[in-house]
């Protein structure tokens, strides 16, 4: 009979180390995944980013178009009034 709560406290400590085991694997690989997760938020920002820069350097440029052309058509029109 002394040998029975040890060996009750025995499988209970061997049921906690298992259950902590399981536990601690789940963790791992939820860790794993949050990983991964960062990794595609950080290299969607990222993307995101270059293309907003992209597009201001795209809609600057636009701009300056738009007003050459419009210097042309005006340059052009007082040219056919000359005429």
């Amino acid at each position: 009979m002394a040998e029975e709560p040890e060996n009750m406290t025995l499988r209970i400590l061997r049921e906690m180390r298992d259950e902590q085991q399981s536990q601690s694997a789940k963790l791992d690989k939820l860790i794993e995944k949050v990983d991964k997760i960062e990794g595609w938020v950080v290299h969607t920002l990222g993307v995101v980013g270059t293309h907003e820069l992209k597009n201001a350097e795209q809609d600057a440029r636009m701009s300056d178009h738009n007003a050459r052309i419009e210097q042309l058509f005006d340059q052009l029109e007082d040219a056919m009034k000359d005429t």
